[in-house]
């Protein structure tokens, strides 16, 4: 009975140790998740902006280089 006790005593905080860590790792495998689904999120949301930016600033650049283009002579 006591090799008993004795075997629980000796292995019980390593395998205490291992299901404590394990649910850690659970947590925070949870908690990445998230966390790059709001990073993915973000990135999408920048690349929409800068596309429309870019093609803002292209109309832009045309508009400019029609006027001066077409400038009446003095």
């Amino acid at each position: 009975m006591s090799d008993i006790v004795d075997v629980i005593n000796s292995v019980g905080f390593p395998i205490f140790a291992v299901i404590v860590l394990f649910w850690q790792n659970t947590q925070m495998q949870k908690m990445f998740d998230a966390e790059q689904k709001d990073l993915q999120k973000a990135l999408q949301d920048n690349t929409i902006v800068l596309t429309k930016l870019s093609v803002s600033i292209d109309d832009n650049l045309v508009i400019k280089k029609g006027v001066e283009n077409n400038e009446p002579t003095k």
